[in-house]
């Protein structure tokens, strides 16, 4: 009889509100036991309204047609409404050849200082950058002046989507905590009191997950990431990289995405504080401390399986790194390699064969913490991927 009671007069609190709090929507995360559970009906019809009211133009509705059609411009009506502004994130990757490595590094530095950005990270030759978006293109530029450009790539990810539905998610949240706690004020019973202290600790963490998922997304459209590999004029790493015979391995960067190919409709299912882009060709997605995830495709030429492949990686990209480890989750193989710098970072390589095709998952750690941390996690996708 407790819980029916709770949920009863929840509906009665937010029955009592105004009119915008009676289109808010029931908290949505799964709950814990069976604690407040709503119909599924009433929370579908409930997200419906929620979704509706935030999408709305903040221009206010036009006036009712007068029926007698006197001294009424029709144009108004027809006037185009302003478009959306977009949310993007931008980010380049230039490899550039210098004579001197650490003064490209100081210089680097101060490109993004003195643009009011900051030196995002520093592994071994590679740099990377976080500039203000406005400033993007003006700093890139400036970067390519340093040295001769080897290759260079601008990539621009849509997010409007996935903010859009992190600030609805949030907005409802916050809502449905602050009517929990209106019926704690009202509430006198100790069992009930519990249940409800139980539901608004369940949504203050659902809150504070996503506060920080959107944080990230913020600041990846506030600040725009410039990856700069550095190269000197007689490179071995590269001489050893030319003498790969497989062009795919011979592209692969840990920093930046190198195979362009889609993998399908195959989507790796990671923790929710991952910020997925979802509109790209190929799946990416990089969690808050800075792991990053990219899935894409390749021919399988020569066609080997994924034995073959492992093989093939911890022979021409081991020497390059302090460590390579054999791995194997569900039906990719692959190999983990770590860094030779002071503060390692890991880098997952993962092969799948499909048809004539190779499905390959990489993963950055930028350090030994994201990699305790997200390994399992990447592992898991790994092994419940399904390629369509």
């Amino acid at each position: 009889m407790l819980l029916p009671l709770v949920v009863l007069a929840a509906w009665a609190l937010a029955s009592c509100g105004s009119y915008e709090m009676s289109k808010m929507e029931a908290p949505r995360p799964e709950p814990a036991g069976k604690a407040f559970v709503l119909p599924q009906a009433d929370r579908d019809e409930e997200l419906a309204a929620s979704k509706i009211s935030a999408e709305a133009p903040d221009e206010p509705a036009p006036a009712a047609a007068d029926s007698s059609g006197a001294g009424k411009d029709d144009t108004q009506a027809a006037l185009p409404q302003p478009k959306e502004k977009r949310a993007r994130i931008y980010s380049g990757f230039c490899r550039l050849v210098v004579d001197e490595i650490e003064q490209a590094k100081k210089e680097l530095e101060n490109l993004a200082t003195g643009s009011g950005g900051y030196v995002e990270a520093v592994n071994g030759s590679v740099v990377t950058l976080r500039v203000p978006a406005a400033r993007f293109a003006e700093v890139f530029a400036a970067v390519q002046k340093l040295g001769e450009v080897a290759h260079k790539a601008i990539e621009t990810y849509d997010v409007s989507d996935t903010l859009r539905d992190q600030e609805t998610r949030l907005r409802l949240a916050e809502r449905a905590r602050e009517r929990l706690y209106q019926l704690l004020e009202r509430s006198s019973d100790v069992k009930e009191r519990l249940a409800i202290l139980r539901e608004i600790k369940r949504l203050t963490e659902e809150i504070e997950q996503v506060r920080l998922s959107l944080e990230l997304l913020k600041n990846q459209i506030a600040y725009s990431r410039i990856t700069v590999e550095l190269i000197p004029r007689q490179p071995q790493g590269e001489q050893r990289r030319a003498g790969i015979p497989f062009p795919w391995i011979a592209a692969l960067n840990p920093l930046y995405p190198s195979l362009s190919r889609s993998a399908g409709k195959a989507v790796p299912v990671l923790s929710d504080d991952f910020a997925v882009f979802r509109k790209e060709a190929s799946f990416r997605a990089e969690s808050p401390e800075g792991t990053r995830v990219r899935l894409g495709g390749t021919r399988n030429t020569p066609r080997g399986e994924e034995a073959f492949w492992q093989k093939a990686l911890l022979f021409h990209l081991g020497p390059q790194y302090r460590k390579a480890e054999p791995l194997e989750s569900g039906a990719f193989r692959g190999v983990l390699f770590t860094s030779k710098d002071s503060k390692p970072y890991a880098y997952l390589v993962a092969v799948r064969m499909w048809k004539r095709k190779l499905i390959v998952l990489e993963a950055f750690f930028p350090d030994d913490e994201a990699l305790a941390k997200r390994l399992d996690t990447v592992k898991a996708a790994l092994a419940g991927l399904k390629i369509q």
